[in-house]
């Protein structure tokens, strides 16, 4: 017998304040959630740097808690803006070092972009039954996809990467999350759509969205390849006989 997902929120302090970052997006957001509701919530389309401090002030400064007294933290980890994501880490990681000796450090969790976006759309759909399907760009003719089928028994598919073949052949709603830098114009009639973190005030959600960040991850489709340095390249040939 299958049992529920518990909420990820009740592993912190009990009842405590959570600070929940998204900085994938043009749009940044951040909001501090207690006991199931915002307590403060704002976003900025400035530069993400600015915004990122500025939001992070201002939603402290609401509840009158720093960021390093939270009882734990949520970014989402993409798809999106790498820069963005990865000062949303090193912030929570700096808080994290400053928080009181002598106590626990608190948990970190993730979400992706995709999955909140699709939880935006179905919460606001006129029909809730019809499949959509929600791309975010990876680079030039090669997009990150997520299908959803709510009238169906796997709900959504693992998240997939489109060419343009396959968004042109796709015969239901499609929704695009916008970057700043969009590297393949997309067709006119492709919806626009920002991730809104709203649904994470509901903890059935949140117990399905929310995933531990233990490795602080940062969503990519594909493993990184790295080629390890070798001196001998840079030698000068051996000229002696």
């Amino acid at each position: 017998m299958s049992t529920a997902a518990s909420d990820p929120l009740e592993t912190g302090e009990k009842h405590g304040h959570w600070l929940i970052l998204d900085t994938s997006t043009p749009i940044v957001r951040a909001g501090i959630l207690h006991d199931n509701r915002w307590v403060a919530y704002v976003s900025s389309d400035r530069p993400t740097h600015e915004a990122l401090d500025w939001a992070v002030r201002e939603v402290c400064a609401t509840c009158s808690r720093p960021p390093h007294h939270m009882a734990g933290f949520v970014y989402c980890q993409g798809p999106g803006s790498i820069l963005g994501i990865r000062l949303a880490i090193i912030s929570i990681k700096a808080w994290r070092a400053l928080r009181p000796a002598g106590r626990d450090a608190v948990p970190v969790y993730a979400f992706t972009s995709l999955e909140i976006a699709a939880e935006t759309i179905a919460n606001n759909s006129d029909n809730p039954t019809e499949p959509f399907a929600i791309v975010a760009e990876w680079k030039k003719n090669a997009w990150n996809a997520l299908t959803v089928f709510p009238d169906s028994g796997h709900g959504r598919t693992p998240i997939e990467i489109w060419d343009p073949d396959k968004m042109a052949s796709w015969p239901h709603r499609l929704h695009v999350i916008e970057q700043r830098k969009q590297w393949t114009p997309l067709p006119p009639d492709v919806a626009r759509i920002t991730p809104d973190p709203d649904c994470l005030t509901n903890p059935v959600q949140r117990a399905r969205l929310l995933s531990p960040a233990t490795s602080w991850p940062i969503y990519s489709p594909e493993e990184k390849q790295y080629i390890v340095w070798s001196g001998e390249r840079h030698r000068a040939p051996d000229t002696a006989h």
